[in-house]
């Protein structure tokens, strides 16, 4: 709200610190700053996160990103491979180091290039330390899907650069959506500046060896997308928050002033009910209330302090004031040195999108609470049991913690086969988990936390009672203080191989089914998946002469028509947790099959069934296709004369796969479980 041009530039000094390099296990050189674990490869700096595989094939030109995910190459030629979901770790090291198939198969923790951005006014720019930007930078730098609304004057000087030449140049971080609510005129030359300013802040393009740094501007490549929405009075106000919602937009910066206004009240009330965080300058007259619309309880306000850690003199605080960020001799650009919560705001604005670029799933009010739990308290003011202060809120952002908070989520499937294992992903070092279950039977019985207040839990399927879309809760701790809670729907069904009889289908439609129908039977299917979801036929294939779906009992009932031709009835699912399945239901035929796991083999027998298979030659092969039901991926293939095979499963990951028999036309499938 308040901008000053100077032409002195005051520089930090920045403090400077050594290290020791020292040699891990694995024979690689680390350095620690700052509490900060970094490793050395190649004369090149990487930022340890998470444990990972690194591996170096033997043949440079296996295609080991074929099989699974590469979080980084290094210019060594070793690759670092993420831990396939569900896989135990020391397994999964096993299963590589006795593939013969590397010559470098070691446990480390996932390392990335360390951004040190090279724009030329960073050391210009103080806030970046004092909000911890650096650390949040190596793990993320923003993600051109998360749109950020700038309703203020206008983002118009493109004599920005880091802003791009024009709102459509190939390194802008400014979207070509414009909105554009007033003219020219009813802006001064100062204020006309003031909406392309605070959008620097929030995205001017980073480590592009121009001007200065913006909090989520990305890594010389588009970081977040800003949007321009250029208002002048109430009306525009309420009319820009309403597009924004419609443009799809996450976050809404306002670094303005205006009267009271319902219609504003309720927009902002829209927004929020749309998942988009409203972040508001506190205000610059020095009173002891907050500035509208910085005072609706929706929005998140900020106020601003200067390098000492104070209040700056001009910030409104008092009561619904959040938190604060720097505000005094901000660098913008080359010639703009800028004042005021109007610059703070923005911080907020750009955290929150770096926040939702590691989980888009955020709501608003788990950002607000995030941001109050890993503000610093700063200066010398007094917080109370409450942890807030009217002059500073919950104190300063820290954008990195809030990151890193932001990250955690509880990893885990849905659906407990026998007995499944949970963990908070990402934790930091020193953090402790405390895990519940909404169902009682199950919270006291069947949950077991490993150790008490660790990362990892357990829960065993119960024989003798159900569980059906309950709450797993983990309470995030730090020094006895719960900082996030994080949920997971779950559910737990005996019996969850499922069975089929006559065609019916029952309990695990976890996967996608081939299943075989008497044509004009009524064929049920059952599962708790289907409690609470959605479920169509598709009309392109084949139209049952019967359906009914009844989602409070999770049953459908469907009928194949005799005259079929071969199509099947497709069946489509979206279950509770967001998951996707497709049923295909073909007409009978006169063959079967019988699947079953006998000593780390999986033995498949085709058996006749009628006259079908008498018309048939003995030697005609039958194929057999193993696929995991998790990843998709074709475990094991082979084509045979013989009535029954063996796979051995003895290196196969624990877990269900998906056995499918083709025979001449037909197709069987059935599900195995490898423990």
């Amino acid at each position: 709200m308040i901008r000053q041009s100077i032409i002195t530039i005051a520089i930090l000094a920045l403090s400077s610190f050594s290290c020791m390099a020292k040699t891990n296990e694995f024979g690689q050189k680390t350095v620690k700053e700052n509490d900060t674990l970094y490793l050395l490869d190649q004369g090149k700096k990487y930022v340890v996160d998470k444990t990972v595989i690194r591996v170096k094939p033997t043949n440079n030109y296996y295609k080991l990103d074929n099989l699974y995910k590469i979080t980084y190459t290094s210019e060594s030629g070793c690759h670092y491979i993420e831990i396939p979901k569900g896989m135990d770790v020391e397994k999964f090291y096993k299963t590589l180091k006795e593939s013969n198939q590397y010559e470098i198969v070691d446990y480390v923790s996932e390392c990335k290039a360390l951004l040190e951005p090279n724009d030329p006014l960073k050391t210009q720019q103080w806030f970046i330390n004092k909000i911890n930007l650096n650390n949040a930078w190596n793990k993320t730098t923003g993600n051109p899907n998360i749109k950020v609304a700038i309703i203020d004057t206008g983002i118009i000087d493109t004599s920005y650069a880091d802003l791009g030449s024009s709102p459509t140049s190939n390194y802008s971080n400014v979207s070509s959506t414009i909105h554009d609510y007033a003219s020219n005129s009813q802006f001064t030359p100062v204020e006309d500046a003031h909406g392309t300013l605070v959008a620097c802040v929030v995205g001017a393009k980073t480590n592009n060896g121009l001007d200065g740094c913006g909090v989520s501007g990305g890594n010389n490549c588009q970081g977040v997308t800003l949007i321009s929405y250029r208002a002048r009075n109430s009306s525009h106000v309420v009319q820009a928050i309403n597009d924004a919602v419609n443009d799809g937009v996450s976050v809404i910066n306002m670094s303005i002033k205006t009267y009271p206004n319902s219609d504003i009240d309720d927009a902002i009330t829209n927004a929020h009910n749309h998942n988009v965080s409203v972040v508001c300058s506190s205000g610059n007259d020095g009173s002891s209330s907050l500035c509208y619309p910085a005072y609706n309880n929706l929005t998140i306000s900020v106020g601003a302090i200067n390098q000492w850690d104070n209040k700056c003199s001009f910030s409104s605080y008092g009561e619904g004031l959040d938190l604060v960020a720097p505000g005094a001799k901000i660098r913008v650009a080359a010639n703009d040195t800028v004042f005021g919560t109007s610059f703070s705001a923005p911080m907020v604005s750009g955290t929150i999108a770096l926040m939702l670029s590691v989980n888009p799933e955020l709501t608003p009010d788990e950002i607000r609470t995030i941001l109050h739990n890993t503000a610093t308290k700063v200066g010398t003011y007094d917080y109370g049991t409450s942890g807030w202060n009217s002059d500073v809120g919950y104190g300063l952002l820290n954008t990195d913690f809030a990151v890193s908070l932001a990250q955690l989520k509880i990893i885990g499937p849905s659906y407990i086969n026998d007995e499944e294992s949970y963990v908070v992903g990402n934790l930091p070092s020193g953090y402790t988990v405390e895990w519940s279950l909404s169902d009682s039977y199950y919270n006291q019985n069947c949950l077991e936390q490993n150790e008490p207040n660790t990362n990892q839990c357990t829960i065993t399927c119960s024989s003798s009672h159900t569980m059906i879309n309950e709450t797993l809760t983990a309470n995030v701790k730090h020094n006895g203080v719960t900082l996030r809670t994080l949920s997971k729907k779950v559910y737990a069904y005996d019996d969850i191989k499922g069975h089929y009889t006559s065609g019916n289908i029952s309990n695990d439609i976890s996967y996608t089914h081939i299943l075989s129908v008497t044509p004009n039977f009524n064929t049920h299917i059952t599962s708790p998946m289907l409690i609470g979801a959605t479920a169509s036929y598709s009309t392109s294939a084949t139209i049952p002469t019967y359906w009914a779906h009844i989602p409070s009992s999770g049953e459908i009932y469907v009928v194949m028509p005799t005259n079929n031709n071969g199509v099947p009835i497709v069946i489509n699912i979206d279950d509770v947790f967001g998951n996707h399945y497709t049923l295909y239901l073909y007409a009978q035929r006169s063959y079967s099959m019988n699947v079953s796991n006998e000593n780390n083999d999986i033995v498949v027998t085709l058996n006749e069934n009628g006259d079908f298979l008498e018309d048939i030659a003995y030697d005609q092969p039958w194929t057999i296709k193993v696929y995991n039901a998790e990843t998709g991926e074709l475990t094991a293939s082979l084509s045979s004369t013989n009535r029954s095979e063996s796979i051995s499963t003895a290196r196969w990951p624990k877990g269900i796969y998906i056995v499918n028999v083709s025979f001449g036309d037909e197709i069987l499938s059935e599900k195995v479980v490898v423990k």
